[in-house]
């Protein structure tokens, strides 16, 4: 499958890193994003909230899940 090739393309030409590795740097990425807003949020109104943080961390989690789940879909099509 052309997708699956030039994904693999990518991620191959990246050092030391692996697909697996790209979509655990995701994750934290987005974790570390999510956990910025919610800061810059409490900051402004003075008010945290549990349901802002586990959005934020659904949503990351529905993002590496879907990410793992594509690749294999990929994969077994390639």
């Amino acid at each position: 499958m052309e997708l699956s090739r030039q994904v693999e393309n990518v991620v191959s030409e990246l050092p030391g890193d692996t697909l697996a590795g790209v979509i655990a740097d995701g994750a934290a990425t987005s974790a570390l994003l999510a956990g910025g807003v919610a800061a810059a949020q409490v900051l402004r109104t003075g008010k945290d909230s549990r349901r802002q943080f586990a959005t934020a961390f659904g949503d990351i989690s529905v993002g590496v899940v879907t990410a793992t789940a594509l690749d294999v879909l990929l994969e077994d099509l390639g």
